[in-house]
């Protein structure tokens, strides 16, 4: 059985009634991660071996993109821990696999991402925390000013040094359950949007075995450029491109309403001149997402190390950047369309003033400044201009 897509638009639906309030109050979206969990969301992908519902990755995007639609912040916090889920089913130990899996699938777990450092910001490549070796296993110590959900998270997948010599390339991804852990709060999430992803910062401090290492006899660039980052970039991706055509397709239910007062004349030029534009910007990012879920995919029944090649690097960079600012730029000119009493208040029956808040910080996660210095660099690797 595939993707049940009237079940996500229930769930959607239930999610968003609660959309406000989580962004008003600030707080973690418990009952809507309840509502996911008991679903069976938490294991969209987990393989159906292992009690998950075995999704595509095109199944996965298009969840993402409905449940971003409705609220942002729950639809990031499900569609990172999909990530991670994914990142383990792929490339974890047996011994591991067997033991997390059917708890994820069971939706027992969720699972947040610790990849920020103070000083190296969100370089995911990079990491100063190590792991030392104890017994038959590892333990460190490790500060992360922006963990997702973290004070929620069932389980966190860490980003680490190998060694206390290794140097700051020598990656290691860790997975380590609550139980394993010393958590303590150390930083509050009070955000001009995204307010319900509780992203506050923590200082993390445990002790995990040997099989909590996810593939640690290869490259940590390899597996990054081959699973990680993809499927990041989709995940987020799809989530940006929801919360903007969500507010896109209520802006034009509100400028079809007959019996709507004030607001532009929909006839003229100029207003349909300002909704091709913002159109235009959601249908470039709905197709540059097709394209480069189809690219995962191929390459996954035919050869995946293709991803690590400088052309695949682009696209998935490029994915990233072109959905974290057009997206952004689509809710800015929505609000010029609506103007200042409906695209402009926060209890405007048009929810633009909380997905403009929202997706301002996409350019900010894992910030587009580095991302595009990177791309330019790889843009001279690729002397063939291989397009998507």
């Amino acid at each position: 059985m595939g993707l049940d897509r009237q079940a996500v638009f229930g769930i959607a639906d239930q999610i968003r009634d609660r959309a406000r309030e989580t962004d008003l109050n600030g707080r973690f979206p418990v009952e809507n991660l309840e509502l996911l969990r008991r679903s069976g969301f938490m294991g969209a992908l987990v393989g159906k071996a292992y009690g998950g519902l075995g999704w595509s990755l095109g199944d996965f995007s298009w969840a993402a993109r409905t449940i971003g639609a409705a609220c942002m912040s729950t639809g990031l916090i499900w569609a990172m821990h999909c990530q991670q889920a994914d990142t383990i089913a792929r490339l974890g130990e047996p011994r591991l696999i067997e033991h997390l899996l059917p708890r994820i699938a069971r939706g027992q777990v969720y699972i947040a991402s610790v990849t920020t450092e103070p000083g190296t910001g969100a370089r995911l490549q990079s990491a100063q925390a190590a792991l030392i070796e104890k017994d038959d296993g590892y333990k460190f110590e490790r500060h992360a000013p922006v963990v997702t959900g973290g004070m929620n998270a069932d389980g966190f997948l860490l980003t680490l040094r190998s060694h206390p010599e290794a140097g700051p390339g020598e990656v290691r991804l860790v997975y380590a359950d609550r139980d394993q852990l010393s958590i303590e709060p150390r930083a509050q999430w009070s955000t001009l949007g995204m307010r319900g992803t509780a992203s506050g910062g923590l200082y993390i401090e445990g002790a995990v075995d040997q099989s909590a290492v996810i593939a640690g006899d290869r490259d940590f660039g390899e597996i990054a450029a081959e699973t990680i980052i993809p499927v990041a970039h989709v995940a987020w991706a799809a989530c940006w491109l929801g919360a903007a055509s969500g507010a896109f397709a209520q802006l034009v239910a509100w400028l079809r309403d007959p019996g709507r007062r004030g607001g532009p004349d929909v006839s003229s030029d100029l207003t349909r001149y300002q909704l091709a534009q913002i159109r235009a910007r959601l249908e470039a990012v709905g197709g540059y997402l097709k394209l480069a879920v189809d690219k995962v995919e191929s390459a996954r029944c035919e050869d995946i190390a293709t991803l690590r090649d400088a052309p695949a690097r682009i696209h998935f960079n490029t994915l990233k950047l072109l959905a974290s600012e057009l997206t952004f730029d689509a809710v800015n000119h929505m609000v010029e369309v609506a103007g200042m009493a409906v695209g402009y208040t926060e209890d405007s029956q048009v929810p633009l003033a909380r997905s403009l808040r929202d997706l301002r910080s996409a350019s900010l996660t894992h910030a587009n400044n580095r991302l595009w210095s990177d791309t330019g660099g790889l843009a001279l690797m690729d002397r063939k201009v291989t397009l998507l």
